[in-house]
Parts: C-alpha cells; structure tokens; sequence
C-alpha cells in the first residue's frame, strides 16, 4: 500500500489520507496491526467530496479510509 500511495519515511504526516477505524480516528501505520480476516468493510473516499470535509475536516484533504471490523 505504502508503494501506491507513494509515501515513504519522509512523506509528511499532512500528506497521508486519514485513517478511521471502526469511527476511531488512526495513523497510517495502524494499519499494520489490522488482520485482514478482522475486516468487515472498507471505504475509500475522495477529499474533494463538500460532505467529506464537512463531516471529518480539514484532516480528510488528502481522501480518507474508512475501516469496518467485526
């Protein structure tokens, strides 16, 4: 994932897509602690979107994942 979204150790945070998971605001390297088998549904959404921004703020610019878990 890290190759797809061209982020590496010097990518600042401020670039990364917000991470929610199970409504819980996460860091991107979160996500390795998740299993995929724990995943019920996940959502990626655009930054662009008005509702996007109005709901999650300024920290959804750069798209947001949103991550279900049993």
């Amino acid at each position: 994932m890290r190759e797809e979204l061209s982020i590496d150790e010097k990518t600042a945070h401020s670039k990364f897509p917000l991470i929610v998971v199970d409504n819980q605001a996460h860091y991107l390297k979160d996500l390795n602690n998740i299993e995929y088998g724990q995943t019920t549904k996940i959502t990626v959404l655009s930054g662009d979107i008005p509702s996007t921004a109005a709901i999650y703020g300024t920290r959804a610019l750069n798209g947001i994942i949103l991550i279900e878990t049993k």
